[in-house]
């Protein structure tokens, strides 16, 4: 059960964490609601929203996620599969039109990326742009241009993504995505075995500008044919919030309300608290702990030992050297 249910709690508890809410009139130093005109509450909810996004996006990037935050995700077609050859380019000097070698499958007001034009200066200068097309039927459509060049035939591409360099495949994340924290062998993932098989990835904004897309060299999951990813997302079901998320976003929030709430200790509680976030590994290896059976390597100097153990997993916890140099495992 978590500690708090409502974003009006989770905001006293940060405001807790200041002497309380100090513009407030009830003498209470909380808020009643987040309903208020007063300059602490128009605050909070300007700032509750970038505290909790940013706090969730911290812990997946270091590969650990909140659990009550984290999805998994086939991610479907690859989008260079919609790739079609171009047979020819043409412009009059207002508008540019397009013929495919196969049926293109768009519809007016999409955009495709050209690349891979050859021709005269005018054809070349299409590659790398990205345009809006009006459709003329199955292989044929135009867009607003100046070009009137000479294209060398059968040459080009038109894509519903960017160039992506190195990268060989390319999808669209999942819309409720705030960041990726790897990609996984489906099936690995099903058999709760080491989750720690992620693979290279990449992201770029897409060809319309409205998101973002996952490029991968790996193909992952179940079927072969798509990649599955694991990604972060934002959290407002405070009720099954842990203790960490709740403790991570209040000391968060706390260092952005400080320069309207702390005002004359604001610059020494703001870097007391900040650092407090920022030292919350504890957060960090319980939710380590919960979603694998894999931990942060941190030194444990219990026990008297002066070289430490690294700790590796939760069945073999490492080694250390003993007095006469010898390594042990420590189980």
């Amino acid at each position: 059960m978590s500690i708090i249910t409502t974003a009006l709690e989770l905001a006293n508890l940060a405001l807790s964490k200041l002497g309380g809410a100090g513009d407030q009139v009830n003498g209470k130093g909380t808020l009643n609601n987040l309903l208020g005109t007063d300059g602490t509450t128009t605050w909070v909810n300007l700032m509750l929203p970038q505290a909790r996004q940013r706090a969730i996006r911290d812990l997946a990037r270091t590969g650990l996620p909140f659990k009550e935050a984290f999805k998994y995700a086939d991610l479907g077609d690859d989008l260079k599969d919609d790739d079609v050859s171009i047979a020819t380019v043409t412009g009059d000097g207002a508008a540019v039109t397009v013929v495919t070698s196969d049926v293109h499958g768009r519809t007016t007001a999409d955009t495709v990326f050209l690349s891979g034009l050859d021709g005269d200066a005018d054809m070349v200068a299409l590659n790398g742009t990205t345009v809006a097309i009006t459709v003329v039927d199955t292989t044929t459509f135009t867009f607003a241009g100046t070009a009137t060049g000479t294209h060398t035939a059968n040459t080009g591409t038109i894509s519903t993504c960017p160039e992506i360099g190195k990268w060989m495949y390319a999808f669209t994340l999942p819309s409720d995505c705030l960041e990726v924290v790897g990609q996984y062998n489906e099936i690995l993932v099903f058999g709760k075995k080491d989750l720690n098989t992620d693979h290279p990835f990449g992201t770029i904004l897409n060809a319309d500008g409205d998101g973002f897309l996952f490029l991968t060299n790996n193909l992952s999951n179940e079927d072969g044919d798509s990649a599955y990813i694991g990604y972060a997302t934002d959290s407002t079901a405070y009720s099954i919030w842990t203790s960490q998320l709740v403790e991570s976003v209040a000391t968060l929030l706390a260092v952005m309300l400080c320069p309207v709430v702390a005002r004359d200790i604001e610059t020494q509680k703001k870097l007391e608290l900040y650092y407090r976030y920022e030292v919350i590994p504890y957060a960090k290896r319980c939710n380590a702990a919960m979603s694998s059976d894999k931990v942060f390597n941190n030194i444990d100097y219990s026990g008297g030992r002066s070289i430490g153990v690294s700790v590796r997993s939760a069945r073999n916890l490492g080694t250390y050297v003993d007095a006469e140099g010898n390594r042990r495992d420590v189980y």
